[in-house]
């Protein structure tokens, strides 16, 4: 009912249930690294987003171009178009006065997976099954091997927080690094006590 991430995980884990593992972003980019899964877009992913932004491009009215590399050319140009629009009226975008047009929709996505999309979610109930049985697999060599006992929770959450790191390490830029769950009620405590 909540979706695969909050339904299948966050939720439960928030609730007292350990067992179910919340597979996030830095759940996902983590797996993604250690198993080399992490980067998508092979030439049939790629051909799609070509496709749409083809449709879109023709529900347009604007002329296709021919080629793969003069596509790719023309919807980076569109995306740029778009950021520059989008800095200049930042505000209307804002306030829903203006709109993302799905042609901008269609060449950002041929963009990233000309770039190589990051797989930040499970493709399919199949693959959340799989990786919920190689982690599980895991926490029970873990025990047996050094006597580590963790629940799937528990290990979730021992390695998504180093795995944000790292890529703001990186230079991926994020959100505060030092927070949790009470910390942020804290703060929200604090603002709305400010508050006339």
């Amino acid at each position: 009912m909540l979706g695969p991430k909050i339904g299948q995980g966050f939720w439960q884990n928030l609730n007292g249930n350990f067992t179910p593992i919340t597979m996030d972003l830095w759940f996902m980019r983590a797996w993604g690294r250690i198993t080399n899964t992490g980067v998508d877009g092979g030439p049939d992913d790629m051909q799609q987003q070509l496709d749409t932004f083809e449709e879109e491009l023709k529900a347009q009215g604007l002329p296709v171009p021919r080629g793969q590399t003069a596509k790719i050319t023309l919807a980076e140009s569109i995306e740029a178009q778009h950021e520059k629009d989008f800095k200049e009226h930042r505000k209307e975008y804002d306030s829903g006065e203006r709109e993302k047009s799905d042609l901008v929709r269609a060449s950002e996505r041929v963009m990233i997976y000309y770039n190589g999309a990051m797989v930040e979610a499970p493709r399919n109930g199949s693959q959340r099954k799989w990786i919920t049985e190689v982690f599980n697999k895991a926490l029970v060599k873990l025990k047996k091997d050094h006597g580590l006992e963790l629940t799937p929770a528990g290990a979730q959450a021992t390695w998504w927080w180093p795995e944000k790191i790292l890529w703001e390490e990186m230079g991926v830029t994020g959100k505060k690094r030092d927070t949790d769950y009470a910390k942020s009620l804290r703060d929200l405590a604090a603002k709305k006590k400010a508050k006339p």
